[in-house]
C-alpha cells in the first residue's frame, strides 16, 4: 500500500466524519471525542505522507 492509498483513505474518512457530525449533532460527548481523536490520528498520517512525497 502506497502513501497515496493513506491519502485517499484520510480525505475519505474526514468527510464523512464531518458528514455524520451534522447528523448527529445531539450526539454524546463522548462520541465527539471519539471522533476528534480519529480525525487528529488521520492527520498525523497525512502529514506524514506530505514530508517524503519528493
Amino acid at each position: 500500500m502506497g502513501i497515496e492509498n493513506y491519502e485517499v483513505i484520510f480525505k475519505y474518512d474526514t468527510d464523512s466524519i464531518k458528514r455524520r457530525e451534522l447528523k448527529m449533532a445531539t450526539g454524546t460527548q463522548m462520541v465527539l471525542e471519539v471522533k476528534k481523536n480519529k480525525l487528529n490520528n488521520s492527520s498525523k498520517w497525512f502529514t506524514f505522507g506530505q514530508k517524503i512525497r519528493p
